[in-house]
């Protein structure tokens, strides 16, 4: 059986039952709410495990259908994760960047994305230049 799906929706409904402002409750009350989905905030915790769970599936999964299984499948699964926090944190650095040069859009500022990635000093420039 597929979980990852269903393991979404959960998610999903915990967070429009702990969030009565969210857009998609704006016709929903909260006795409704309650009434209809409440049962599923005693599975809070359980759904955080499942969760994690699933995630090392997704990513072994990934790392399995590139790579093959092998002796290094371990290793390339666990930098795997690294690998996706670089790449958030470089989308939110990048973010960061576009907001201080919204004139420039997209295409103005994707030259700049390897900076982003380093420690800007004299001689990292320098030897850029």
């Amino acid at each position: 059986m597929n979980l990852g799906p269903l393991l979404k929706w959960a998610t999903m409904v915990l967070y429009h039952l702990n969030s009565p402002l969210s857009d998609a409750r704006k016709e929903i009350s909260v006795e409704r709410m309650k009434q209809k989905l409440g049962w599923l905030g005693e599975y809070a915790s359980d759904l955080d495990r499942w969760n994690q769970c699933q995630e090392v599936l997704d990513r072994s999964l990934s790392v399995i259908n590139l790579h093959g299984l092998d002796a290094k499948t371990k290793e390339l699964v666990e930098r795997s994760r690294l690998s996706t926090e670089i790449l958030e944190s470089l989308f939110g650095k990048y973010k960061q960047v576009e907001r201080q040069h919204s004139k420039g859009g997209f295409t103005r500022l994707i030259a700049a994305t390897p900076t982003l990635c380093v420690e800007a000093t004299s001689e990292v420039v320098g030897q850029a230049f």
